[in-house]
């Protein structure tokens, strides 16, 4: 399955993606989205992933004390169906559970907010719903997995 997981800088450095919250093509998402093609469902799944980065920023931020900077980062990977539970809500109908981790050789790419949205990642990591709103309307850029320390920098680790 084709999955979509909101990450933290930090887990971006590691040896692999250890996280069990992630976001794919589950059956309550294809229910709602019927007369959709798996491209787009697949696209809803990735954007509610990006939605839900800013929440994994702020846990982040309440549990480590990070001070990273605001980007959503999303990593699109593969993962063995046996390895995922759907687990949706009304808020996330294409919300998944991991069993284990995954290996950054089942990955596929890594998609990051573009410079111009931290001050919006920022504003929406404070409670402004509007800017929130904003976040979601903003593309993620594409990169590939050879490029993830690029893709730090970029982001300024």
């Amino acid at each position: 399955m084709r999955i979509y997981l909101p990450v933290t800088i930090a887990q971006l450095r590691e040896t692999r993606l250890d996280t069990t919250t992630a976001f794919g093509p589950t059956t309550m998402l294809r229910h709602i989205l019927e007369d959709y093609d798996d491209e787009e469902i697949e696209a809803s799944a990735f954007l509610q992933a990006a939605h839900a980065a800013v929440d994994v920023i702020a846990k982040e931020r309440t549990t480590v004390m990070s001070n990273h900077p605001a980007v959503r980062i999303v990593v699109a990977a593969d993962a063995p169906d046996s390895t995922v539970s759907e687990t949706p809500t009304e808020e996330y109908p294409g919300l998944v559970e991991l069993n284990q981790p995954v290996a950054w050789k089942n990955s596929a790419a890594i998609f990051i907010d573009e410079p111009g949205a931290r001050d919006l990642c920022e504003r929406a990591l404070n409670g402004d719903e509007e800017a929130r709103d904003e976040l979601d309307d903003r593309d993620l850029l594409w990169y590939d997995l050879t490029e993830r320390d690029e893709v730090l920098a970029l982001i300024g680790e």
